[in-house]
């Protein structure tokens, strides 16, 4: 049976047709083409449209599964509205997927390549690092798909202050980069700690600082929601953390 389609596309993009993991068409609705693309279609089924924006813009790719009971087709994506019309005729609304849509805010840098979203946030940290997250469309909704660490420059190597590292330590344990806060620990107690392990003894914190107000420099690991703060020293071997202390 003859089915048609009609595209109303409300953005430059090139609009993928795929069926059984097989792509069979793909056609673009640019400016320089009337909104509306028309195809005639046999034996229509169940499908899927992968839509790539085209050009510079804040709008992601994503996927949308359009479902067919034999008469009807329903869209499971609400970025495409799908209208069934008399004598077989469908007439689809694709609405962009916007970046700012999905409140991406509070990242110093943004990058979509494909249909991933690649955000950069600066760390308030000694060393000048970053965390990236890469997010990728799921129907209608953006999910967090991978995160990990990135250094802005050659790491030197480890500060001859005991007092920075000790401090660094912390601020990687905070961000949970536990393979980075391990480079300031011996062998030996690298080896006896586990993520587990740091979280059970130093706590939650939202914050940490470095002072001089005991016998050794410490660090304070301030808990705000519970309102209590713990205070750590630490001894060193070749300035490696060899064991840490909580100082009461």
């Amino acid at each position: 049976m003859m089915s048609f389609l009609h595209l109303n596309c409300k953005f430059e993009a090139k609009v993928e047709f795929w069926q059984n993991d097989n792509k069979l068409f793909e056609v673009c609705s640019t400016s320089n083409l009337q909104n509306e693309i028309d195809l005639q279609v046999f034996d229509l089924e169940s499908f899927k449209l992968k839509i790539f924006p085209l050009g510079k813009t804040n709008n992601v790719a994503y996927t949308a599964n359009v479902e067919s009971d034999g008469e009807n087709l329903i869209s499971k994506n609400r970025q495409v509205k799908v209208f069934n019309l008399p004598q077989n005729h469908f007439y689809f609304i694709i609405f962009p997927l916007a970046i700012k849509s999905s409140n991406f805010e509070g990242f110093d840098k943004i990058e979509i390549e494909g249909e991933k979203i690649k955000t950069l946030c600066v760390l308030n940290t000694i060393k000048k690092r970053g965390e990236v997250k890469i997010f990728e469309p799921f129907g209608d909704k953006v999910k967090q798909t991978e995160s990990y660490f990135v250094n802005f420059k050659i790491e030197q190597a480890k500060n001859a202050n005991l007092a920075i590292t000790l401090l660094k330590f912390f601020q990687d344990l905070y961000v949970l980069d536990i393979k980075s806060s391990k480079e300031y620990l011996t062998n030996v107690l690298s080896q006896k700690l586990t993520e587990n392990s740091l979280k059970t003894f130093f706590g939650a914190f939202d914050e940490c600082a470095l002072v001089n107000y005991y016998d050794d420099f410490s660090v304070i690991l301030f808990n705000f929601e519970n309102n209590f703060a713990k205070v750590f020293g630490a001894n060193f071997e070749n300035n490696l953390i060899s064991n840490i202390y909580e100082i009461e």
